[in-house]
């Protein structure tokens, strides 16, 4: 499904925003982590199946804990390439075409092989972890909860809240950060009309679910 990639790569920005280093990408969408986390939710994760929310918080989770490993794949990576270097540039200096072509293609190898090993390796470790997960009879009783509780649309209010809360820390650090008191005061104003408009949505929201939606 389109809309799972999409929710991961708005998140991931969101995340990567926050200054948070994920992996060692400059930009988020191309990490290994997010990688990660569509393919094991794509895996896992049917619109038809109770458990999809679980299943979907869990590929977020794995692909999380990836990127974040991945910040030491980076100096693992410059350190093997470093090596390379002296040796292209002892090459190039004796104008040996076909050695500079080898180390050259040898460093490009390099990021290649350790993206191929890292990735395999976390959508092995994510496929067993949700397999093992599912198993397990928390993970059976949150699907009936999914199931009995309320509907799709009304969790997807409910996460807007989170995703909203997360965006407004991420921007409010951002701003004290760079000390701009008067945009920090205008972005503080809308963001509490924004929340006042949602508490009432959610406090409608809560009236008309039945209680046991909740128990």
């Amino acid at each position: 499904e389109p809309e799972i990639g999409l929710i991961i790569g708005a998140v991931f920005q969101l995340i990567y925003l926050g200054n948070l280093q994920i992996g060692a990408a400059r930009f988020a969408e191309g990490n290994i982590g997010a990688f990660i986390a569509v393919v094991l939710a794509s895996q896992f994760c049917e619109a038809n199946n109770s458990s999809y929310p679980i299943a979907l918080l869990l590929a977020f989770f794995i692909g999380l804990v990836a990127a974040q490993a991945g910040c030491y794949l980076a100096p693992a990576v410059r350190r093997i390439v470093g090596w390379i270097v002296p040796k292209y540039v002892l090459a190039a200096e004796q104008g040996n075409s076909s050695k500079v072509k080898y180390w050259f293609m040898q460093a490009i190898a390099v990021h290649l092989f350790a993206g191929f090993i890292y990735s395999l390796l976390w959508l092995l470790i994510g496929s067993l972890s949700i397999n093992l997960f599912s198993q397990t009879s928390i993970y059976h009783r949150l699907a009936e909860f999914l199931t009995d509780g309320p509907s799709y649309s009304d969790r997807a209010i409910l996460l807007f809240g989170s995703i909203f809360g997360a965006v407004c820390a991420v921007v409010f650090r951002v701003l004290i950060r760079k000390k701009t008191i008067p945009l920090f005061v205008f972005v503080t104003i809308i963001c509490a009309i924004a929340l006042v408009w949602y508490f009432s949505h959610l406090v409608d929201l809560t009236y008309s679910m039945e209680m046991g939606c909740f128990l």
